[in-house]
């Protein structure tokens, strides 16, 4: 079993948009370059909140299909790659996956 992740959307004012992906396996960054593009998709996708896992195009949300609290499971903003690095390390993450210039590319944190 993978390590959780931090997936993060580079929006139009240069903050960051985040969610958790609990489960992510050795396809996912594939997966989110081939469903999950353009930037449209990539914002849809980190506003469901906390993700359990990625399966190509289907996606599965903690609070969607969990019924777990929406609260629990919302959506984080970072203003600087400075404050996304420690919003992922105070989570105890260690893999970026952030969606800017149009693809998803992987962060060691």
């Amino acid at each position: 079993m993978h390590n959780p992740i931090l997936l993060a959307v580079k929006l139009s004012n240069r903050h960051f948009m985040t969610c958790k992906l609990l489960h992510p396996d050795q396809h996912t960054l594939s997966h989110l370059n081939r469903w999950h593009s353009p930037l449209h998709k990539a914002i849809f996708l980190v506003e469901l909140g906390n993700l359990h896992c990625i399966k190509g195009a289907q996606v599965s949300a903690m609070h969607r299909d969990w019924r777990e609290h929406r609260m629990n499971h919302q959506v984080n903003f970072a203003r600087t790659h400075q404050e996304l690095c420690c919003l992922a390390k105070s989570a105890k993450i260690t893999t970026l996956y952030c969606y800017d210039n149009n693809h998803w590319q992987a962060q060691k944190l």
